[in-house]
């Protein structure tokens, strides 16, 4: 009987402990996949493939290189974080010299046949017109591995997130935005914000040669119209020996199907388009490399701009307040004046302005100046005025300042007394 009751409890025990380990183990496992487990797939789509569910055959028409060399790709380094860039990004895209990659005129015609896709097209992508709305797309190349929202279509539209390998075809808008992958005429969007590092993200599909899951771009829309895109030469840097200098640009301007060789003026003012985008972004390159945003950046002058009284310049110049009082420079000292705001400057006589020794021209009387207009004595209430009594000059007799009439007319000449 108690060797029963020990069985029991040693069976009990057993139990007990494998119901422990695999709850545990369960546990586990749940929280290792909890995190990432509601990441989508992504899918691949290599360059020369027409992708998943394509809307028509393809519109590319020029013999791209099945592998964009690496000098062409505006990516320098690997991130676990997505890397986004301005559609105003030189050498974000390449192209063929004086050969188009894409045929829109071709997918006009063919969605004006295919009512059904037309309107999903305009559905997609918010065109009034379609022939006007591909007119206005420029054919280009991606240089680097590009996440996108694709939408295919199978019996109605499809969407997705997919990336599109570099050396695919695209016609992007007059942002820099990819909107038809040529390949198959699929509308294409900005990509979903990741839901997890690059690293954690789940894939499907067929893996390329030159693949790096820390080199993914994505692009978002310029700030405003760009006018003429730079574009790397895909073409002739192929042919490039290592470390070689890259081949001059190609451009091309919004709606045009073809790119040109670009000029120094015109790559300039791509350069000050970008240049005005970051500052406004804050994303504003120093000479290190280095992102300086709009908070962090404080005057090279190190002027201090808290107060514009007692402040004094490193001249030795001392400002006041604005009271008509005039800034005076130390004796001996040389240099540019500041400049003086005339509205707020006080008039001042010439004839009592002072003279170049800056000595003022009026002397102080030496002898005190004793009123004797009334109206000019101080009030009697004025406090602390002391009242001066008028002082009225004594005169001499007036017969001092009469002459003798003899002096008038000589005595001779005097008539006699009756």
């Amino acid at each position: 009987m108690e060797s029963q009751r020990e069985d029991r409890v040693r069976r009990l025990a057993v139990i007990v402990a494998t119901t422990s380990v695999v709850t545990a183990g369960v546990y586990v496992a749940g929280c290792s996949k909890s995190e990432y487990a509601d990441v989508p797939e992504i899918m691949l789509e290599a360059a020369a493939s027409s992708g998943s569910s394509p809307w028509m055959e393809s519109i590319s028409t020029a013999d791209v290189p099945s592998a964009v060399p690496s000098s062409a790709t505006v990516l320098t380094g690997d991130a676990d974080t997505a890397q986004t860039l301005s559609g105003a990004e030189i050498g974000l895209y390449g192209g063929t010299p004086n050969s188009p990659v894409c045929d829109r005129e071709k997918m006009d015609l063919f969605l004006g046949e295919h009512p059904d896709k037309a309107e999903a097209f305009r559905q997609v992508t918010h065109a009034q017109d379609i022939g006007d709305f591909l007119g206005g797309l420029s054919p280009v190349v991606l240089t680097a591995d590009t996440r996108v929202t694709n939408h295919g279509f199978d019996n109605g539209v499809t969407t997705f997130q997919s990336v599109l390998q570099k050396g695919t075809t695209v016609l992007i808008d007059d942002t820099g935005v990819p909107v038809v992958r040529c390949a198959c005429g699929n509308p294409l969007a900005p990509p979903a914000a990741l839901a997890a590092p690059v690293s954690k993200l789940r894939f499907q599909g067929d893996e390329w040669e030159d693949w790096n899951i820390k080199r993914l771009a994505a692009v978002r829309p310029a700030e405003e119209p760009i006018k003429t895109f730079v574009l790397s030469d895909v073409v002739a840097a192929q042919n490039l020996p290592p470390n070689a200098a890259p081949p001059p640009p190609l451009a091309i301007a919004p709606g045009e199907p073809v790119p040109f060789v670009a000029t120094p003026e015109v790559v300039e003012q791509a350069e000050q388009t970008l240049r005005a985008e970051q500052a406004n972004t804050g994303e504003s390159s120093v000479p290190n490399g280095d992102t300086v945003t709009d908070d962090q950046t404080s005057d090279s002058t190190g002027t201090d701009d808290s107060s514009d009284t007692d402040t004094t310049q490193d001249t030795g110049t001392e400002e006041t307040e604005d009271t008509g009082t005039v800034t005076e420079s130390p004796a001996g000292e040389t240099g540019d004046a500041p400049a003086v705001d005339e509205s707020d400057t006080p008039v001042v006589d010439p004839a009592l302005a002072p003279d170049a020794d800056g000595e003022s021209p009026v002397e102080e009387p030496t002898e005190p100046v004793v009123a004797t207009d009334p109206a000019a004595l101080p009030a009697e209430d004025a406090p602390g005025a002391e009242v001066v009594p008028p002082v009225i000059p004594v005169l001499p007799p007036i017969t001092e300042y009469l002459p003798e009439i003899t002096d008038i007319l000589p005595t001779s000449e005097l008539p006699a007394a009756p």
